[in-house]
């Protein structure tokens, strides 16, 4: 596997080569003048050539133009494993020894030249020298000289399949019988009884972090510096015999199988919690921690509590009243009080459950939140209204006591002692024993509140369940207390679920379709709204959040419950992409066809097949351009916009899309630029550009018109003559 310049990826196959933009493959046969489909080895020169070794020689093509190019077959033939380009030469080594290829021609090198073997697997090049991998041991090649690099007895008479020096400049070697790395004052051999995934080791890679990579006959192990993590079909390979490694210019890791196609990995920015890993239930409904590094999960089948990896679980049988956990809310004395959908609320204490239900004065047995006030009232919003609970008795509010609506479903208790209600119909808040319409008061809408929050500054941000989400700022006048973000400004979807603030005090968004985050110091900025959207493609398992289920713990990770366990976002993984697409028009089209540009000019240079100029008849004008936006982390979120220069007066909105098509253009000269986006917005600073000239028909052309009036003026000469002579044959008849 290689990546060229441009961004594409090439895979060597036996079925030829693939060239891939992270979207679609474009293929190469021995149909288009490949020396051999079985393939094994490819790597790009330092003057862009492409060089595949085949189980039947080499061909080199150009990296730009795939179908249609020069092509040149050397080696007929010869079962090629292994390409490097070394001291301004070719090197081809396979199962009859080593071929240098120069301008002047070819040399062949073997056992009797230096090498310890005859069949050689891979090379390395090292400061001034080009180590070779064979059957028996390695070899150097230095100054034009070939000798043994000794590691010891045991190396050098194994099967070396590829070497690797890493940024400590060890030596890595991977063997038939081992992997082996070698140190200036030692060497130690990794098998899998010392925890490797496999014995019979094909490659290893030292990505931009520093970790090692090695692709066994059975599996990827992770190297790094305290043992090793493996991967296999269990963790989504899908085959577990590794034929290669590379890291691409986004960091995503890429792994060749022999049979099972390739592989890509990128580290998950979110870990999924759920019955695979111990939860009672799927459906998390709740997420809290107490004490640190201790997280509870409240679920459709229980209460379920993660302590040093492992779980414990609790239900009916453990003293719960109810199976359904909605609310998990820890006090710092290490009593958790735990809401239910069907059972009140339980305190969970001494490893005892204590629960109070409508028979102890509970206005409803389905509880939605639970806070705590200054004077230790515990206040608990259900579906037929709020509680207040002393610790003896309860006092309850219903829309009778000015309850915008009886189901409540968010509480927060501020330091004021005030306490906000979220309600299906609209935000209340309780001051000095007052229940208060915040709509009412501040001249709002009436909607739905699911979740209540603050910030650090004291604002109170709200949102509603099908609109959006709102802030106030409590020392504002009326007039500018409340902003209102509506959801169509980026949001997935509008049915929102939960609202919770991180460590940097970005604001999460849990919806139907996964969760989002709003650069909240962006908008307080300039207002901007930016959203940044989490879904299937960034490994958010489970996409349909739950009500309230979001939780910031003490490593300042954030859980959020959902449909199909719990997801943990590790803020540190979610790298920033700073590397805008590299972006190509792959194609023009004429009414939706492909043509060959041939017809048109011999001078095919550019990508796609296209020439450098083109001159299209007037009639030619329906073209559709065909481009990508190569960026290989999520692909799918690649945007594009475009502008026609002569055509359009602005660029066209950003899409997704990767053609785009224009009619009936009148004649005229014009310049396609195009411009791309990566997931994190990242554009392109130059546009990609393609100009064309549309001709106008013949009877608008210069020549034509000047003909038209040549035409007409001796017309009219030819006419003024004859008439001239009649007159003059008139006059000398009379």
């Amino acid at each position: 596997m290689i990546q060229d310049p441009a961004g594409y990826l090439w895979f060597a196959t036996r079925g030829g080569i693939s060239k891939f933009d992270g979207l679609s493959f474009e293929n190469f046969t021995e149909e288009d003048g490949l020396v051999d489909n079985r393939c094994t080895s490819i790597i790009l020169d330092s003057d862009n050539n492409i060089w595949i070794g085949t189980l039947g020689g080499i061909t080199k093509i150009n990296s730009f133009i795939l179908k249609g190019s020069a092509i040149s077959n050397s080696l007929g033939g010869e079962r090629i494993l292994a390409l490097c380009e070394f001291d301004n030469a070719i090197w081809c080594g396979g199962e009859s020894g080593l071929f240098k290829i120069t301008d002047k021609g070819i040399i062949h090198y073997d056992m009797k030249s230096g090498l310890t073997d005859n069949t050689v697997r891979n090379f390395l090049l090292y400061k001034s020298k080009m180590l070779i991998a064979t059957d028996k041991g390695i070899t150097t090649y230095e100054d034009g000289k070939f000798s043994t690099f000794s590691v010891n007895t045991t190396v050098d008479n194994l099967q070396i399949n590829h070497l690797l020096y890493d940024n400590q400049n060890r030596l890595w070697i991977s063997t038939s019988n081992g992997l082996f790395l070698s140190s200036p004052d030692k060497i130690e051999k990794f098998t899998k009884r010392n925890g490797l995934s496999y014995d019979v080791v094909n490659r290893s890679l030292e990505d931009s972090n520093g970790d090692i990579w090695i692709g066994t006959d059975d599996g990827v192990s992770r190297y790094k510096g305290d043992g090793f993590i493996n991967y296999d079909e269990r963790d989504g390979l899908s085959l577990s015999r590794i034929t290669s490694i590379l890291e691409d210019k986004e960091g995503n890791i890429w792994f060749s199988t022999y049979g099972g196609g390739v592989n890509k990995y990128e580290q998950s920015i979110f870990e999924n919690v759920s019955t695979k890993d111990g939860l009672p239930n799927n459906l998390v409904w709740a997420v809290n921690e107490y004490p640190k590094g201790t997280m509870w999960f409240g679920t459709e089948k229980g209460l379920s509590r993660l302590r040093e990896g492992s779980y414990k679980n609790y239900d009916l049988i453990d003293g719960l009243s109810d199976n359904r956990i909605g609310v998990i809310f820890p006090e710092a004395n290490g009593d958790i009080w735990i809401g239910t959908d069907r059972g009140g609320f339980c305190k969970f204490t001494d490893n005892t459950f204590i629960c109070y239900t409508t028979q102890q004065g509970l206005v409803s047995n389905a509880v939605y939140a639970l806070e705590k006030d200054d004077q230790g009232n515990l206040w608990i919003g259900t579906r037929e209204g709020l509680s207040k609970f002393d610790g003896d008795s309860f006092t309850n509010f219903s829309m009778k006591d000015g309850l915008l609506n009886d189901r409540v479903n968010s509480l927060y208790i501020d330091g004021n002692n005030t306490i906000w209600i979220g309600t299906d119909a609209g935000l209340n808040y309780i001051k000095d024993g007052l229940i208060v319409d915040f709509h009412k008061e501040y001249d709002l809408d009436y909607y739905s509140v699911m979740s209540i929050k603050p910030d650090k500054k004291g604002n109170i941000w709200f949102d509603t369940y099908d609109s959006g989400i709102v802030r106030f700022e409590p020392g504002k006048a009326k007039g500018e207390a409340v902003t209102f973000i509506p959801s169509t400004r980026g949001l997935e979807d509008s049915e929102i679920y939960f609202i919770e603030f991180d460590s940097s005090e970005d604001l999460w968004v849990g919806t139907n379709h996964g969760v989002s985050k709003l650069d909240v110091k962006l908008f307080d900025k300039t207002g901007e709204v930016k959203f940044t959207n989490y879904g299937k493609a960034e490994g958010f398992v489970g996409i349909e959040c739950n009500q309230n289920a979001a939780f910031l713990d003490s490593k300042n990770n954030m859980w959020f419950g959902t449909i199909y366990g719990a997801n943990k976002y590790n803020p540190t993984a979610d790298k920033h992409n700073s590397s805008p697409p590299s972006t190509h028009i792959k194609g023009i089209r004429l009414y939706f066809e492909d043509v060959d540009w041939k017809a048109y000019n011999e001078d095919i240079v550019l990508e796609g097949g296209l020439p450098k100029t083109l001159n299209l008849p007037y009639n030619d004008n329906h073209i559709t351009f065909d481009y990508v936006g190569i960026s290989l982390r999520l692909p799918e979120k690649v945007a594009y916009k475009c502008k026609l220069e002569g055509f359009d007066k602005d660029w066209t909105p950003v899409t997704t899309d990767n053609s785009i098509t224009y009619a009936n253009l009148p004649y005229g000269d014009y310049t396609f630029l195009l411009l791309a986006a990566n997931s994190n917005d990242q554009w392109n600073t130059e546009p990609t550009t393609f100009s064309f000239t549309v001709e106008p028909p013949f009877w608008l052309t210069t020549t034509f018109i000047l003909l038209c009036v040549l035409i007409t003026i001796l017309s009219i000469y030819t006419f003024i003559t004859i008439r001239t002579k009649k007159i003059e044959g008139t006059r000398t008849s009379t």
